[in-house]
């Protein structure tokens, strides 16, 4: 499935498609991506993002992380990030 906005996440969710304008974890967000966000991902405090898809763009954290997918691009912000072995960030291999 293609969903061409901006996804916002304020609850448990599962992303299996494609979100073609990035996504938002808000606080109480709970995002399971095990598809593509083509955009940004952006992870507002009290919000938790698990990557096992892939993130095309750059993810600002400022909650909690899990990478055990592809980022292409970079992470930044101040919150707290768990990389497991085996997922990729801007082409390293962890």
């Amino acid at each position: 499935m293609l969903i061409k906005e901006h996804v916002y996440v304020g609850r448990p969710t599962t992303l299996r498609g494609i979100a073609e304008s990035g996504a938002t974890v808000t606080n109480g967000g709970r995002l399971t991506c095990q598809g593509e966000i083509r955009d940004m991902l952006k992870i507002e405090p009290g919000g938790f993002a698990i990557v096992s898809g892939v993130v095309s763009g750059d993810i600002v954290n400022d909650g909690r992380l899990e990478v055990r997918g592809v980022v292409k691009g970079t992470i930044s912000g101040e919150g707290i990030q768990r990389l497991r072995p085996g997922s990729m960030v801007n082409g390293i291999r962890n």
